[in-house]
């Protein structure tokens, strides 16, 4: 009897250990995620305020394993049903939509490129 009692406490402290210690590193993954999207994105590194020859440096840098192009191309709009909120419009390609948590909910990304009227 003494043998079950003391297998039975070592097991429950076992899964008692492995319930702490799971639920701490989740915690510190959701901690670092939370904080990634307060600041806009997971990318270890935004460079901002740049020309297409420093894109196209950073890009070809031998380090860099993703790089993502996002850049703003209006910050206000001409429409009188939306001067009350912060409205902006957004060029990302495909890595930085993804590195910036804008994947569309609904729909799918443009799958061509039909027309480009912005000039980088």
């Amino acid at each position: 009897m003494r043998n079950i009692v003391a297998i039975a406490a070592i097991a429950m402290t076992s899964v008692l250990f492995t319930t702490v210690f799971v639920m701490g590193i989740d915690t510190v993954e959701r901690m670092q995620m939370e904080t990634m999207r307060q600041s806009g994105g997971q990318a270890h590194v935004s460079v901002q305020y740049h020309n297409k020859t420093a894109y196209d440096t950073l890009k070809s840098y031998s380090l860099i394993e993703e790089i993502g192009l996002s850049m703003i191309l209006a910050d206000e709009v001409q429409n009188s049903k939306l001067d009350k909120r912060m409205t902006e419009f957004w060029y990302m390609d495909e890595v930085s939509t993804l590195l910036r948590f804008s994947e569309p909910t609904i729909g799918t990304m443009p799958r061509e490129k039909k027309r480009n009227h912005c000039r980088y």
